[in-house]
Order: structure tokens, then sequence, then C-alpha cells
């Protein structure tokens, strides 16, 4: 089956983020009231964080579309028919 994965990296390694890990519950799922508070709690820090996020969703926006337009899955699909 073909697939392409994609990654984009929206903050640096020394990039200053809220840490949201105490809104998360035991099974893993964000509490969203406990990350509103977190949010809140470093609006600064919360806006780069959003900022950085608009970003990288506008880079991968145009690779999606590149991909999604192009014809390689059809040639993948025709080579392993083969």
């Amino acid at each position: 089956m073909p697939a392409v994965v994609l990654r984009v990296v929206s903050d640096s390694l020394d990039a200053e983020m809220p840490d949201f890990n105490p809104a998360l519950n035991a099974q893993g799922a964000l509490d969203g009231r406990k990350a509103l508070w977190i949010a809140l709690g470093s609006p600064l820090e919360t806006y780069r964080l959003l900022a950085a996020n608009k970003r990288a969703m506008e880079r991968l926006t145009p690779a999606v579309k590149l991909i999604l337009e192009s014809d390689c899955f059809s040639k993948i699909g025709s080579a392993v028919k083969n």
C-alpha cells in the first residue's frame, strides 16, 4: 500500500513552551480546562507556540497539495502490479 509521511517541526530545540504535560489524563488525553489554565499562565509562550504551529501548517499545506496532485501513487501502484 503506497504511503507518504510528512513531518513538520514547529519549534526549535531551545524554544520555551508551556508545559502541557500536567493537562494530560491517565489515558494520555488532553484535559481542555487544565490546558487552558496552563496556556493562560504563560501567555507569551502560548502565543509563540501558536504562531510557530501556524507557520508550520502554512508550510505543510503546499507540500500536501503537491503530493496529492502528483501521480506518484499511481506509478507506485502500477509498479507493484507488474
